[in-house]
């Protein structure tokens, strides 16, 4: 199968990767809670299945289905029932979970994609794996994920959580294996307002320029707005 780069239909962002998503290909999005990874996610979904007829699979692990289903249905998508009923189909498995819970989970997820039924899969988020699983236990679950995916015609987005106030070790080796790592983070504007920076970390195959850009997050999805300049910004 070709490998390519796919158009994510997000306003700003192929221009700012290098043209798009991977396929067959692997996505790490990392950054601060709330700064519109998962947003940034169904935005992508949405576009590739309402122009490419794609469908996607997308597990939860952060958040109950049912709430993540209020905060989609918050967006002011043109055809978002069409996209909930037809083409985005959503599994949860909850971080306090038992470890045999999320295994079965994951077991009926990659026996879907196995079967072609579905063009992308999203895992929202690895950190929460983290936080209740042993390292063992979340090594297990990501090699059966990557076994499964390796030679599938198929995008996967894996999301990883950056905490604001404390630490959390991420397993590293989604970030070696990522064909794109974007990060986004909070960031200080002249002590005047936050901001959300998108930092494109890597691209595989074709070109990214490693520029700062600010991202809008609202009713519309996941919007870059522009690039920011170093000299105006600073941490938080």
């Amino acid at each position: 199968m070709p490998y390519r780069v796919i158009p994510t239909g997000i306003p700003g962002l192929d221009k700012a990767i290098g043209g798009g998503f991977t396929r067959p290909g692997l996505v790490y999005v990392v950054g601060h809670p709330g700064t519109g990874k998962t947003i940034m996610c169904i935005h992508y979904a949405y576009n590739r299945a309402i122009k490419h007829g794609e469908k996607t699979k997308y597990l939860t692990l952060s958040e109950p289905k049912d709430l993540l289903i209020q905060r989609i249905k918050l967006l002011k998508f043109d055809k978002l029932d069409e996209f909930l009923n037809e083409y985005l189909s959503l599994e949860e498995a909850m971080p306090l979970a038992e470890y045999r819970v999320i295994i079965n989970v994951v077991e009926h997820i990659l026996e879907d994609i196995s079967k072609g039924e579905y063009d992308n899969l999203i895992i929202d988020s690895l950190s929460s794996l983290v936080r209740g699983l042993s390292p063992q236990e979340v090594a297990n679950i990501l090699q059966m994920i990557f076994k499964e995916i390796t030679g599938k015609d198929i995008t996967t987005i894996i999301v990883g959580e950056i905490p604001l106030f404390a630490e959390i070790k991420l397993p590293g080796v989604e970030e070696f294996m990522a064909d794109v790592v974007i990060r986004l983070d909070y960031i200080d504007i002249h002590g005047e307002r936050l901001a959300v920076r998108m930092t494109p970390i890597k691209m595989r195959i074709g070109a990214i320029d490693r520029k700062y850009y600010e991202v809008a997050v609202d009713e519309r999805g996941f919007n870059v707005v522009g690039e920011l300049p170093s000299r105006a910004f600073g941490t938080i």
